[in-house]
């Protein structure tokens, strides 16, 4: 979930600045707004949703609608981040990623006696960092290497326009591409992370007897 996370927390409001909003990072960041709305509204459902749906449920499906709308975003253009369709995708991840909040907070301490659910929310914050730092790494290490041979196989601007490599639109325009290459290829790994934050929740987030009680029997 951390590293799906910050896929979108890092790489939306580049895309926004690659596209729509060139230069402009109040506009890019009003862009990720849409999906960071939409998580606390996501947190809040899920914690009412726990009440009669098992947690394990309620976060595999908030997970695997964010993988849909990570796989969504993988076909983004350049122009996509214009229409209303894009919002509802960034919505829907938003979400996603509040929904899964409660039910890993929920089955985290049903299974911990009373006196460790500090610690135990806390480790769960943490690992939750961990993730967004490994996926930041092995996501941008990826998307880079990507952009790299993007940006390899166009050729320099004097092979392309070596009349005014100075002004070389063909250039210019095959460099924005493999921009979006790049970005494609970070959503396409969040939304395999997410993708396995769904299947992880379904195996491991199962209800459990709390643990005083399994410690008293």
């Amino acid at each position: 979930m951390g590293a799906a996370l910050v896929a979108a927390l890092v790489d939306i409001p580049l895309f926004a600045r690659a596209t729509t909003t060139p230069g402009d990072q109040l506009g890019a960041a009003l862009v990720l707004l849409r999906l960071l709305i939409a998580v606390p509204v996501g947190a809040v459902a899920g914690g009412l949703l726990c009440r009669t749906v098992p947690p394990r449920l309620v976060a595999a499906g908030g997970m695997a609608l964010t993988t849909v709308a990570f796989v969504v975003m993988t076909s983004w253009d350049a122009r996509s981040l214009d229409g209303v369709a894009s919002t509802v995708v960034l919505v829907a991840a938003g979400l996603g990623f509040g929904l899964a909040i409660a039910p890993v907070n929920a089955v985290l301490l049903a299974v911990t006696r009373a006196e460790m659910h500090g610690s135990a929310s806390a480790l769960a914050v943490v690992a939750r960092t961990v993730g967004m730092l490994a996926g930041l790494s092995l996501l941008t290490a990826v998307a880079l290497r990507r952009f790299t041979a993007e940006v390899d196989a166009i050729g320099t601007p004097f092979e392309l326009c070596p009349e005014t490599p100075a002004d070389c639109a063909v250039y210019d325009a095959a460099t924005d591409a493999a921009v979006l290459t790049q970005l494609h290829t970070v959503f396409a790994g969040a939304a395999i992370a997410a993708g396995l934050a769904a299947l992880a929740a379904l195996v491991l987030l199962r209800e459990s007897r709390p643990a005083e009680h399994a410690v008293g029997s």
